[in-house]
């Protein structure tokens, strides 16, 4: 009962005042995340630069905040599995994740390497496809069970003076800092995948103004008011990929056809 007061107590002298500062900065946050990529192009580079920035700050946090809850529900099961507990178990551990990252560098040096081969060298770049297109998978898989195992295993260490809120600056830092650097290593195998993968994909939009009397066959769906008097609207067969976006400016009673272009960086 003594530790729920204590817990009770951080709440409501330390981490709601907390919280209400944040109230701005998260309505910021959720303002430019709804933004997609059909609304970025009538944005400044500044604007699509704090959207992306905030999406990937945003991204971090939640998997932060994923593999906290993750390593205090395996942390809970753990301590009844003695196996995982026994030194042979981290021993085991111990060696394979030096085997990894020794992987891991051999990944980045062939990832570095095929960047670097032209398109048109076919058999290289397919001897290094193989290679590469599933290793970082399967590399991001091996390093965010260890961590988490790791994790969990802080929290066992850790349980009574967390629940007694009696944590040293060790305790704090293996907790609560360290899985930040976790999760930046753990996005950068995924990047190196992705890049691995084809890349990432981005959208650009060709314009062109049409007249409403070649379109009024279309069937439009109203997607939303992107500002006062400027609606958004897309096919009904186009809903799922809105590959053709119209424009219809009301109070100048013009039409605008967008074209989504895909390409690859």
């Amino acid at each position: 009962m003594e530790q729920i007061n204590s817990i009770v107590s951080l709440f409501s002298g330390r981490v709601w005042p907390f919280l209400a500062a944040l109230a701005p900065i998260i309505a910021v946050i959720i303002t430019y995340t709804r933004k997609n990529n059909f609304d970025l192009i009538f944005e400044t580079k500044q604007t699509r630069f704090l959207v992306k920035i905030t999406k990937v700050l945003l991204l971090l946090l939640s998997t932060y905040l994923i593999f906290q809850i993750a390593s205090l529900l395996f942390a809970y099961g753990l301590k009844d599995i003695k196996i995982l507990l026994s030194k042979n178990f981290k021993n085991f551990i111990s060696v394979s994740f030096a085997f990894a990252v020794l992987i891991t560098l051999i990944y980045l040096a062939l990832t570095g390497i095929k960047s670097l081969i032209p398109n048109n060298w076919i058999k290289p770049l397919k001897i290094l496809s193989f290679f590469t297109n599933k290793t970082g998978f399967f590399l991001y898989f091996y390093f965010f069970l260890v961590a988490l195992y790791v994790q969990a295993l802080y929290y066992l260490s850790a349980t009574k003076d967390l629940f007694a809120l009696k944590l040293n600056l060790e305790q704090i830092n293996n907790l609560f800092l360290q899985p930040f650097i976790i999760i930046f290593f753990l996005m950068a195998v995924l990047y190196f995948h992705n890049i691995n993968k084809g890349g990432f994909k981005s959208y650009n939009y060709s314009m062109k103004i049409v007249e409403y009397k070649d379109i009024k066959h279309l069937s439009l769906i109203h997607l939303y008011t992107r500002i006062e008097n400027e609606w958004v609207l897309v096919e009904e067969k186009d809903l799922k990929k809105q590959n053709v976006i119209y424009l219809f400016k009301r109070d100048s009673d013009k039409w605008y056809q967008y074209t989504k272009i895909e390409s690859s960086s």
